[in-house]
């Protein structure tokens, strides 16, 4: 993957881009599919991206799996984990806000639970609210959970 394709996407957005980090194995990544999805939706002022980074997965398999999840944003191969090294990404999902001008506004966890489900804290929902609302984001950072990404 280049640097230049993923900023490509990031540079489309006028109120900002999601950056998360997705795997095709874990299931944490997994059960916070259709979460994402929504907020992609019901967000469409931001623009959303997946890095898919995971060494111990083929890209075929990747590509087979965020295909079959029907995701309302493109899922980007970072095969040299250049983007995860680059943000320090360390687990799926791990979420990063970004403003247009490039600057982090928010990185961590998507929820408070590896099941959105069973969440009691929704991280990335009320920052993006907050965030599009022109208010202030107390915390910048919350706890990732999920599975490591693998690297080479």
């Amino acid at each position: 993957m280049s640097g230049a394709i993923l900023e490509h996407h990031w540079a489309e957005s006028k109120k900002g881009s999601v950056l998360v980090f997705l795997s095709a194995q874990c299931p944490c990544s997994h059960a916070h599919i259709g979460h994402l999805s929504e907020l992609a939706k019901t967000n469409p002022e931001i623009k959303f991206i997946g890095v898919h980074s995971n060494a111990n997965e083929t890209k075929a398999e990747s590509e087979r799996y965020f295909r079959s999840q029907k995701l309302p944003f493109p899922v980007i191969q970072d095969e040299a984990s250049e983007w995860a090294d680059r943000l320090k990404a360390h687990r799926t999902p791990h979420a990063y806000l970004v403003t247009p001008e490039g600057n982090l506004a928010y990185q961590g966890g998507v929820t408070s639970s590896a099941d959105p489900a069973k969440a009691d804290s929704f991280y990335l929902k009320v920052t993006l609210k907050k965030f599009l609302g022109g208010e202030v984001i107390e915390s910048s950072r919350s706890r990732v959970l999920g599975c490591q990404i693998a690297r080479k």
